[in-house]
């Protein structure tokens, strides 16, 4: 599900389908609750599936948007990390975490909205970050 802030309204409006907009607004906070978001919100989990896999390279995915949280997934015996939202806000991200500066090495400038996912799964338009249209 999504962490972060969940925008029913835009997810209601943007919809192709009648049907899925009224059940969206009726019932929408049944089916889309609202999680915070944190860092690395699937370590725990991912942590406990790598400790059954030894022999399996995991990767750790979910809320992993800094410097601090790939090195310590690597440190942690994760394998690699994947990282959408993050990119998506700043396709230059990695880049700018290889720079000398502390602040260049700041955690990605996502602030989690998901309103990525309403263009996407809703209208089944390219995913894209609204954000950099403002």
């Amino acid at each position: 599900m999504l962490r972060g802030t969940v925008p029913l309204l835009k997810m209601a409006l943007a919809t192709t389908s009648p049907l899925k907009r009224v059940a969206l607004i009726l019932f929408g906070k049944s089916f889309v609750p609202t999680i915070a978001w944190e860092r690395c919100f699937f370590r725990e989990g991912a942590s406990r599936l790598r400790a059954h896999l030894r022999s399996l390279d995991v990767c750790l995915l979910g809320g992993v948007d800094s410097l601090g949280a790939m090195e310590g997934a690597l440190d942690g015996g994760f394998a690699c990390v994947a990282m959408a939202r993050a990119l998506l806000r700043e396709p230059d991200f990695l880049a700018r975490l290889q720079r000398e500066d502390e602040a260049a090495r700041a955690p990605s400038r996502c602030s989690h909205c998901n309103q990525c996912i309403v263009g996407s799964a809703m209208a089944e338009r390219p995913l894209r970050c609204v954000e950099l249209d403002f």
